[in-house]
């Protein structure tokens, strides 16, 4: 009994539409457990109460969800609670399980995949359930890269490791409160010399819990320059960016397809450049190997071929057809016309008296019809088929091409074949065009008249309400990832009246889970089936937005400002959720944006919610790069205020800047807030940029 009860939990949680299905779900299991004290099948009702905490902890994440991370601990200690109080069920065993899953281990390295010689790296870590680290690096040749890549098997990855020489070990303690969740962190990887390099991490060798990375470590860096008659590249300082001249560099590469390999053999020239006249073989599997004294560099993947034909003039072909309808009837007859062209030295022309054929397809790909016809003086041919009245409908199409082999005409043209009817009536919504509050009661008024001009009345109406969650646009600024999953409200049936109109009536429920200062604005999507008593049916769909708000203000500035001008203006728009104007009035403020005090680069991957690096080492060891995301100028603190106006939208719309002159080059933010007519606050933020053209140095920091 206990096991059907559950399964109709579980079915009435995957179906029901309700909202914190989850909290309503945890409090049954709860309830039907202390029905059962101090006996086995009580712990039936705690292994769904577990794995419904694992489910909720698989959502962890530590930026945009943070709050599951303790669901997994909660679930590994009901587990243990049901094992240790009857650990001969059948029950335990599936906590042992579910345990298993919790407790299992992972982990991945990543790290950039050329680094400069003797400096300081990191790796970012990405692990479950470990503390501690031991990191070990092998130094290996290019060959031996390419080889352990294409190895598969873990125990074979070892093993292929097992003779290399060692040229750097150490060990690395990992932060663990616990939680049984996913976590990343960086650890730094020590100066390394020229060379290409294998990275093994490792926990417990007997576990077999390991990561590796490959990695080349080299001062030269290759900037691909070629163009469709050259194959040239420019070889730099990845330090520095000054061109490296003297550089004996071979180019390997194939011309065909499993074909041998052919070599090039070139010395950089003052300016660093390299270079390889095309051919019209295509250039596949081309790498490059560079070496100067005893520095080497190998770069691959690279693939080159030539497009033009110098001099000579080429001729395309091209077709087109054209039916007189998108959709026939089985049996209907399709006309159509096709017109021939050729394109030589930018000039278009049609190609008259030609044999070309022109078939009739079904929805099978098989052919119906095929006529050959000869275009005219005008380069189009025209035609007609009569459509199958049997078989499959679907999407037929016909097919253009020339009858002579060395012509391309080839072109298709795809319509419908359905047994349809035309429409006798259609169904519409009124503008919604009222303000509303989440809890209200809102009531959409649909209708449903004939072409021919009467009304439909008596018919059946099915209707559904879905409510999707929308943000304002400077909460994208903050958050990179956010839930919008759409979620079903209300659904049911009604009849149109003797005016043909119909009403469908809802209760605006917000999302609970969505914090309400963000303003959220809650689209709902009502969708009614209308059915008339010939059995025709004809949907309409119409949308009503509702938030703990009623004002949507908008605030638009141009993304770069010249400060040498005096003629800027900021735009101003205030409206209600569902998109009718409406005056108000309030302050905008614009600051300077607090950039970094150094130059960054962008990171290579995102910081790590646990970052074990003290900050002074970190600085010291990487001077450009961002200790956690301030290079984002998303995450840049408001400076210094320097400009503060109020408006109002009944008497204008705009605000003139002015003389902005003196205002310092670089990132700004505009802020906008005002108050609807319930006394709630409403916002909006823009971003945009100060410069001018004389500028001697660039602003904010910046490295380009």
């Amino acid at each position: 009994m206990v096991d059907v009860d559950i399964d109709r939990l579980n079915y009435i949680k995957k179906n029901a539409v309700f909202q914190n299905k989850d909290e309503v779900f945890l409090n049954t299991l709860k309830a039907s457990k202390s029905k059962y004290p101090e006996n086995a099948i009580s712990a039936l009702y705690d292994f769904e109460i577990a794995n419904l905490y694992v489910q909720q902890g698989r959502n962890y994440n530590p930026i945009t969800n943070s709050e599951p991370r303790w669901k997994l601990k909660g679930a590994i200690e009901i587990c243990n609670s049901v094992i240790e109080s009857f650990p001969d069920s059948r029950i335990a065993e599936k906590c042992q399980v579910l345990k298993k899953t919790v407790l299992t281990k992972s982990l991945n390295i990543t790290s950039e995949s050329v680094i400069p010689e003797n400096q300081f790296s990191r790796l970012l870590v990405r692990y479950t359930n470990l503390n501690h680290l031991k990191v070990t690096i092998y130094d290996v040749g290019v060959g031996e890269i390419s080889r352990f890549n294409k190895i598969y098997d873990a125990d074979d990855k070892l093993m292929f490791l097992k003779n290399k020489d060692v040229v750097k070990q150490f060990k690395s303690s990992l932060k663990d409160e616990g939680d049984y969740q996913n976590h990343t962190t960086e650890i730094i990887v020590p100066k390394l010399k020229n060379g290409h390099y294998i990275i093994l991490a490792e926990t417990d060798t007997n576990q077999n819990t390991f990561a590796t990375q490959t990695l080349q470590v080299t001062d030269f860096a290759l900037v691909d320059n070629s163009s469709d008659e050259f194959i040239r590249y420019q070889i730099i300082n990845r330090n520095n960016g000054k061109p490296v001249p003297n550089v004996s560099a071979e180019l390997k590469y194939q011309t065909k397809y499993n074909g041998s390999y052919k070599r090039e053999r070139l010395i950089s020239n003052p300016n660093g450049f390299i270079g390889l006249e095309k051919t019209y073989e295509r250039y596949q599997n081309l790498s490059v190997t560079l070496k100067k004294e005893d520095r080497t560099a190998y770069y691959n993947g690279f693939y080159a071929y030539r497009y033009t034909r110098g001099n000579k003039k080429t001729i395309d072909y091209k077709g087109f057809l054209f039916t007189d309808r998108s959709i026939y009837r089985p049996g209907q007859i399709v006309y159509f016309k096709a017109i021939a062209m050729s394109h030589e030295e930018e000039k278009s022309s049609v190609l008259p008296n030609h044999e070309v054929y022109v078939s009739l397809y079904d929805t099978n790909d098989e052919e119906v019809k095929e006529l050959i016809l000869k275009t005219n003086e005008f380069g189009s041919v025209s035609g007609e088929f009569i459509l199958p009245n049997s078989g499959l409908n679907g999407d037929y199409y016909l097919e253009l091409d020339s009858k002579s082999d060395n012509i391309d005409l080839y072109t298709e043209h795809y319509f419908s074949v359905e047994e349809y009817k035309r429409p006798r009536f259609e169904t519409n919504f009124e503008p919604v065009t009222e303000s509303f509050k989440v809890n209200d009661s809102i009531s959409v008024i649909g209708k449903a008249l004939a072409y021919a001009g009467s009304t439909i009345t008596d018919a059946k109406v099915v209707y559904r309400v879905k409510r999707n969650v929308q943000y304002p646009r400077w909460y994208h600024y903050y958050q990179s990832y956010y839930n919008n999953a759409t979620q079903e409200i209300t659904n049911g049936e009604t009849k149109t009246d003797e005016k043909g109109e119909f009403e469908i009536t809802f209760l605006a429920q917000p999302d609970n889970s969505v914090d309400k200062d963000n303003l959220p604005i809650f689209n709902y999507e009502i969708t009614a089936d209308v059915t008339d008593i010939n059995g025709e049916t004809r949907r309409a769909t119409t949308f009503v937005n509702v938030g703990y708000h009623s004002l949507l203000v908008t605030v638009s500035v141009g993304n770069q400002l010249d400060k040498t001008k005096k003629d800027h203006k900021i735009a101003i728009d205030t409206r209600n959720l569902n998109g009718e104007f409406v005056a108000a009035n309030g302050q905008l403020k614009i600051y300077k944006l607090k950039s970094p005090d150094r130059i960054l680069r962008n990171r290579p991957w995102s910081a790590p919610d646990y970052q074990v690096i003290p900050e002074g080492e970190f600085k010291e060891k990487f001077p450009h790069e961002a200790y956690a995301d301030e290079a984002n100028p998303n995450n840049w603190e408001r400076g210094r205020l320097v400009f503060e106006s109020n408006f109002d939208t009944e008497t204008s719309k705009e605000i003139t800047l002015g003389n902005i002159k003196k205002w310092e080059s670089g990132k700004y933010i505009i802020t906008l807030q005002s108050e609807d007519k319930f006394g709630q606050t409403v916002k909006d933020e823009s971003r945009f940029e100060v410069f001018r053209e004389n500028d001697k140095t660039l602003s904010d920091n910046e490295l380009f």
